[in-house]
């Protein structure tokens, strides 16, 4: 009997609720940041008022404003594990999957760096990576150093990518090959 695929990404939706907080959040903090607001103007109060919805739902959910970048950044990662469970070879395809969705969200990648959230999200993409790797048979569970190094070069690999929109996705795929290790075939 052969084992079956193990799906790396989460697939359990959240409450309807948190999704359409999050989303009314998101998109108030993108046009902040779209208006080159500094991100220390940008409080609870200011970002309730341009979402529409009261403090108490903010605080039902997060504890800063940050968070809410953090959280976009998860979904990110996840439609990333989704798509490599969903393609042929997927793990093969790890670099143009990544940088189609970081060229897709390139916004949402700046406003990481504008909210100064990137610590948050690189040890999110350390625990997940860990997760991860903990599915493979070989896996070292003794691999978190080298984990959190893959997880930071991928956050430099997408500083560039915001920084430098006269690169094509092939310039992109061809860097992302180079610089971030593909993950292992058997996963």
């Amino acid at each position: 009997m052969s084992n079956p695929k193990v799906p790396l990404a989460y697939y359990h939706q959240p409450d309807k609720r948190l999704r359409a907080t999050q989303e009314k959040l998101f998109t108030a903090l993108r046009q902040l940041y779209t208006a080159q607001t500094p991100y220390a103007d940008v409080t609870i109060t200011r970002l309730c008022r341009q979402a529409g919805i009261p403090r108490q739902t903010f605080y039902r959910h997060y504890q800063n404003v940050g968070q809410v970048i953090e959280y976009d950044m998860a979904v990110m990662v996840n439609e990333f594990l989704q798509q490599i469970d969903h393609t042929v070879g997927g793990t093969a395809q790890s670099a143009e999957i990544a940088v189609k969705l970081m060229l897709a969200n390139r916004t949402t990648l700046e406003m990481m760096f504008w909210g100064d959230v990137t610590e948050q999200v690189i040890q999110y993409i350390k625990r997940d990576m860990h997760r991860v790797h903990g599915y493979i048979k070989t896996a070292k569970r003794d691999d978190t150093l080298r984990l959190e190094m893959d997880a930071r070069i991928l956050i430099a690999f997408a500083k560039t990518l915001t920084l430098h929109p006269e690169f094509t996705r092939a310039d992109f795929v061809s860097l992302f090959k180079q610089t971030i290790p593909s993950p292992p075939a058997d996963i």
